[in-house]
């Protein structure tokens, strides 16, 4: 990762550090006594002649006879020379590359509980000083009591030698590139003034600083200006998943002590450290290690029968300080969803270990890529927004569904447009309702067909247009329990290729996806994508029905409850197959009573008129009703006012109202998939664990919950819709697209860890949870035999998964 300043611009972009490695060790000649000494006369260094260094490692004198004479000057860096900015450069990149490398923050707080406590120590602990204090009276030494905190006041690396490169780090005073620097240490109990001494590589193809970075003693270094005690990040991590905003989050942190000293700041000191504090928190979360797949819900796996998008207009990016940038020629769809985040992570932490002000961050738009769980991805990841149609005039009349009927039925060429005849190119307009005069010419019927074709082809909208100095937010798609399969991050105002985009990056295309915009999403894929629009809905244009037939109320042998088979050759051969389905069908429906025009294709679209999907009704509606809600939700972090650094300062909401307030009733999560669809469940599959997975838990779901068997309570509910729903307006793009992902992360992991705490109770003596090959929550008995041909104890001992299968059901 590397930073070049342009003109005030900062443009981020993303390089490989190319790491050189030198031989540690070089055979020497041998000598009389058979060792060597550094040739550093005050260096007293002594090395066996069969293994000299190349390098002294005390010193960083080269040893080597072949180039000793002006190799150093060549290799190792004059610590007395300022850097030069071409130096600086390699510094940096060089050091975010140790960080990333060397610093990796386990999630688990069990795995933290050892550094924890030492704080916890460290913070109760005082130090008590009695010292005279120089006078006298009488016989008696006046004193003075000096009460000290147990934190130390000075820190340093422990390290001697380059974690990148092995070269010897110099270590020095102000006057070299490895000083002390001054800095603030902040606990929950105390802040007081410390000191950090840096190193740096001497290697000058390396120079990595080393600065202190060992999280034992509970510490995390934000830019060697403060220290922070990682109790607080994990405390404004809580305060996150709660719903607060992160700088609310943080100023909840340094308020929540009255007679804490971080008072006696002045009002600009107070400023830079919840600034610093905040930086440093997400530097945190970057550096912290965790798999995204344990957010797969346990009762849907990687692949739900029916997913329904949310959409989150009030949770932005402002576009101040930010400008995004379109290629100016045709570029792939295809976008790295990989290095899209790493540069996310590396920028983040960049702004951590060398914070500064930037004016204006560039973007380049097109490489945005969706939050998706690495399971659930398609193999090829497509964001398509820089092809949106930008119109500010009045779209062109004319019903899109007959024009996607005219040509699905071959009765308008598209390729041989200018062969029909005036009168032909009249009748289609006519029959698509389109606004024509009867003295229109050729051209002019000609232009207002490929304006109506245009702006069906580029995607219908479906959302409000954003202002222009915000983005759109955020549209996601979440599975019946309230767990999140994909998000996209919108820049243009939202439109049917967008939800296009999110389903086709999906490793699967569910087989009912539930939208308030089911029938432009489904003109959309007909335009785009017509084969496989064929293959998933013919010429229904994804109604259940022919959309330009009456309604029928229909059942779907797809979406019943089907036997539960362990073969998924023919689904990982073809991705078009649903694994739970078998079958390539699929449906685009609209929540109940969702008021669309015109009237008459909606019908076609309603989740009414299939009776399989009744049981879904219920759910789908109060979703829709907690979107309404969402809007009324008080203003919760406007606190960013006075954030200086306002990237974080998610609070103002800016247009609360439509902003889909996704979930705030999770009281169904975990069960709550009226028809678990893949109750069929029981898979065998070996391969993830023990593999006998008998039937995914999920199975059915249709009971009732117990309040106190299922780990959702309403209380936990709130937080997860709160969390998501939170109107947020950011300044920084990278703390922007890292914060949605924590919470889309958070909300749907707490869910699922829920799901699987269901799952363990259930479990009897014997029994083991296990995700099948779809990823959904299992139990197999182990059963343990001796072989007594083989050995004893523990060796003789073989566990085998049993072939009883038990089917485990989470309630709703």
């Amino acid at each position: 990762m590397c930073s070049m300043v342009d003109k005030g611009v900062n443009i981020v972009s993303f390089v490989p550090f190319k790491q050189h490695t030198i031989s540690s060790f070089d055979l020497g000649l041998s000598t009389a006594r058979g060792r060597g000494r550094c040739k550093n006369t005050s260096c007293d260094y002594m090395y066996k002649n069969r293994h000299k260094p190349a390098v002294c490692p005390k010193c960083g004198c080269v040893l080597t006879q072949r180039n000793a004479k002006g190799t150093k000057s060549e290799t190792l860096l004059d610590p007395y020379q300022t850097l030069s900015p071409a130096q600086k450069d390699i510094q940096r990149q060089n050091t975010l590359q140790f960080l990333h490398r060397s610093l990796q923050i386990p999630e688990s707080e069990t795995e933290l509980q050892e550094t924890l406590t030492l704080i916890q120590e460290l913070n109760s602990l005082q130090i008590v000083l009695v010292q005279p204090c120089g006078q006298e009276h009488g016989d008696n030494l006046e004193t003075e009591t000096l009460v000290e905190s147990g934190w130390p006041q000075f820190y340093e690396s422990a390290a001697t030698h380059c974690g990148l490169c092995s070269y010897p780090l110099f270590k020095g005073g102000q006057s070299t590139v490895a000083g002390q620097e001054d800095c603030w240490l902040l606990t929950e109990t105390l802040i007081q003034t410390a000191t950090l001494q840096l190193k740096v590589c001497l290697n000058v193809q390396c120079l990595a600083l080393h600065s202190f970075t060992d999280l034992h003693p509970g510490l995390f270094n934000i830019g060697n200006r403060l220290l922070v005690s990682i109790d607080l990040f994990l405390k404004i991590r809580s305060c996150i998943k709660q719903g607060q905003a992160p700088p609310q989050a943080a100023r909840t942190i340094l308020d929540h002590t009255p007679n804490h000293p971080v008072h006696a700041l002045s009002p600009e000191e107070m400023s830079q450290i919840q600034e610093l504090l905040l930086s440093g928190y997400w530097a945190f979360e970057c550096l912290t290690v965790r798999d995204y797949n344990d957010m797969i819900c346990g009762i849907c796996g990687v692949a739900p029968k029916l997913e329904i998008a949310q959409r989150y207009t009030s949770n932005v990016l402002e576009l101040k300080n930010v400008e995004f940038t379109w290629p100016e020629f045709s570029v792939s769809d295809e976008v790295h969803v990989d290095d899209f985040w790493l540069t996310m992570e590396s920028e983040a932490i960049e702004q951590a270990t060398f914070p500064t002000d930037i004016p204006i961050t560039r973007v380049d738009a097109s490489i945005i890529a969706p939050f998706i769980p690495p399971l659930m991805r398609s193999p090829t990841v497509i964001n398509t927004e820089k092809d949106k149609v930008l119109s500010h005039s009045q779209p062109p009349s004319g019903d899109p569904s007959v024009l996607v009927r005219l040509i699905h039925d071959g009765q308008l060429r598209l390729d041989k447009l200018e062969e029909h005849s005036e009168n032909e190119l009249r009748t289609i307009l006519d029959r698509c309702a389109a606004s024509i005069t009867p003295d229109s010419t050729k051209n002019e019927l000609l232009g207002s067909l490929i304006s109506l074709y245009t702006l069906v082809h580029g995607g219908l909208s479906t959302a409000p247009q954003p202002p222009p100095h915000l983005t759109a937010g955020r549209l996601s798609k979440v599975c019946p329990h309230k767990v999140v399969c994909g998000s996209k991050y919108l820049v243009r105002g939202e439109t049917a290729r967008d939800h296009v985009d999110l389903l086709l990056s999906s490793r699967y295309w569910p087989p009912v996806y539930v939208s308030d915009c089911a029938r432009q999403v489904a003109l959309c894929a007909d335009m785009q994508y017509p084969e496989l629009a064929t293959q998933m809905w013919s010429r229904n244009q994804g109604c259940f029905s022919d959309p330009f037939e009456k309604p029928e109320f229909v059942s779907c042998a797809e979406l019943q409850e089907q036997p539960y088979s362990a073969d998924l050759s023919l689904v990982a051969e073809n991705q078009q197959v649903h694994p739970i389905t078998k079958s390539s069908s699929c449906w685009l429906v609209h929540p109940p009573e969702a008021a669309q025009e015109p009237p008459a294709p909606l019908e076609h679209h309603s989740i009414a008129l299939c009776r399989d999907l009744e049981p879904y009704v219920h759910l789908i509606a109060e979703l829709a009703k907690e979107e309404e809600d969402e809007g009324k939700e008080p203003k919760a972090e406007d606190d960013e006012g006075e954030e200086p650094r306002a990237e974080d300062d998610e609070g103002e909401e800016p247009k609360p109202e439509d902003d889909v307030g996704e979930e705030p009733k999770p009281e169904d999560d975990v069960g709550e998939e009226p028809k678990p669809e893949d109750d069929e469940g029981e898979e065998p599959n070996a391969e993830d664990d023990e593999a006998e997975e008998p039937r995914a838990e999920d199975d059915k779901g249709e009971e009732p919950r117990a309040e106190d068997d299922s780990a959702l309570n309403s209380e936990d509910c709130y937080s997860v819709s709160r969390a998501r729903c939170q109107p947020a307006v950011f300044k920084n793009t990278a703390y922007y697209y890292l914060y949605n992902r924590l919470v889309d992360f958070f909300t749907s992991r707490d869910i699922v860890s829920q799901q699987i705490n269901y799952v363990v109770k259930a479990c009897q003596p014997g029994e083991v949870v296990i995700r099948d090959a779809l990823y959904r929550l299992g139990v197999a008995q182990i059963n343990t035999e001796k072989e007594g041909n083989e050995g004893s104890g523990v060796e003789g001992q073989t566990q085998e998964v049993g072939t009883d299968t038990y089917e485990v059901e989470l309630p709703e």
